[in-house]
C-alpha cells in the first residue's frame, strides 16, 4: 500500500494558490481511471526483485493534509486525508480478497508526504483494521527535520517557501490532523503537531519501520532555504550539520539507509535497485528488513 506524496498547505492562501498550481493535489476531479507506475510498482523481477509478485496499492494524494485530516467545516476547504487509509483496506477486505491473516503481509509505504502519513496511519492499520495480519512500513523520505533555516523564510506562503516544522505547526490545526494515537496521548494540544516529524514520531510507532533518507535531502535543504550545496564554506557546512542532525535523530532506530547523496525519494527512481552503502544495496538491506534483521547503513 503506497501513499502518494506532494508536500501540504497549511491556510487558506496556501491552499488557494496550491489548487491553482496543483490541482490533481487538492481534488480527485481531474484523475483518470487508470495509473502507469515502474520501480516499485514493477511486476517484473529483474525491475522489482522484492515487490514484483505483490499485489500493489496506489493511493493519489488530493488532500495536502499528509493523509490525516478530519476537517468536514470547511474553511474553506475540506481535510478528509484520515479517512483514505481505513477506506481502502475495507474495500480491500470486500472487494479485492485480501485476507486478515498471519499468512499475510502488508507493507505500507510512501514517499515524502506520503512518508509522512505512515506517521498517523501505520499503528491503526496494524493494530485496527489487520490486527492478524504481518504490517510493515518503509518511510521513503518522510523523516524531515526541525532544523532551523539556512535563509531566513520571511515571506512563508507555501511548502516551497517554508520549513517543515512551520507547515506541520499551522496545517495539523487547519485540518484537523489525526495524529498517531500513542504519540498524541504524550502532546499537549499546541504541540501535537510534532507527532508528523520524524525525530518526534519515531520513538512511537509501534509498527517495524524501515527509514529511507539521504543525508542531503533536497526536500530537506529546500524547506530551510538552501538549493544544491555549493563550495561556499557556510553552504558546506550548514549541510553537513543538517546530515549530521538526520543520523543523530535516527540513532535509535532499528532500521535506517542514508545515503550520502542530494537528492529526495527512491522508490519511483529506478536506481532503487542499485544504490548502495558500503556494498550493501538498498534492496539487499530491504530483505534483512522483511527478514526482521537489524539494518544500520550511513
Amino acid at each position: 500500500i503506497y501513499f502518494n506524496g506532494g508536500a501540504w498547505c497549511f491556510d487558506k492562501v496556501s491552499c488557494d494558490r496550491r489548487m491553482i498550481q496543483s490541482p490533481n493535489l487538492m481534488s480527485s476531479k481531474g484523475y483518470g481511471p487508470t495509473e502507469d507506475h515502474y520501480a516499485l510498482f514493477d511486476d517484473r523481477a529483474a525491475h522489482n526483485p522484492l515487490f514484483a509478485d505483490y499485489n500493489k496499492v496506489f493511493l493519489p494524494y488530493c488532500t495536502s493534509d499528509d493523509f490525516s485530516g478530519a476537517q468536514k467545516e470547511g474553511n474553506p476547504w475540506i481535510f478528509q486525508g484520515s479517512r483514505a487509509a481505513p477506506a481502502t483496506i475495507e474495500v480491500l477486505l470486500k472487494r479485492f480478497g485480501l485476507v486478515d491473516s498471519a499468512d499475510t503481509t502488508v507493507v505500507v509505504t510512501g514517499s515524502s508526504a506520503g512518508g509522512e502519513a505512515l506517521y498517523p496511519n501505520i499503528d491503526n492499520i496494524n493494530e485496527l483494521f489487520l490486527p492478524k495480519s504481518r504490517v510493515v512500513g518503509i518511510d521513503d523520505s518522510g523523516w524531515f527535520l526541525y532544523t532551523p533555516p539556512f535563509a531566513p523564510r520571511a515571506n512563508c506562503t507555501d511548502a516551497g517557501s517554508c520549513t517543515e516544522a512551520y507547515g506541520m505547526s499551522h496545517g495539523v490545526p487547519y485540518w484537523n490532523g489525526q495524529m498517531n494515537t500513542h504519540c498524541a496521548q504524550a502532546h499537549s494540544k499546541d504541540d501535537v503537531w510534532k507527532c508528523l516529524m520524524g525525530p518526534t514520531i519515531g520513538s512511537y510507532i509501534r509498527t517495524p519501520m524501515f527509514v529511507f533518507q539521504y543525508l542531503f535531502d533536497s526536500a530537506q535543504l529546500g524547506h530551510d532555504g538552501m538549493g544544491n550545496p555549493t563550495q561556499y564554506p557556510d553552504q558546506l557546512a550548514y549541510a553537513q550539520n543538517s546530515a549530521n542532525n538526520l543520523t543523530a535523530t535516527t540513532a535509535a532506530q532499528k532500521w535506517v539507509f542514508h545515503p550520502a547523496c542530494y537528492q529526495h525519494t527512491i522508490l519511483f527512481n529506478l536506481a532503487w535497485t542499485t544504490i548502495s552503502i558500503d556494498g550493501v544495496t538498498l534492496v539487499e538491506a530491504l530483505q534483512s528488513f522483511l527478514l526482521g534483521k537489524p539494518v544500520h547503513l550511513v
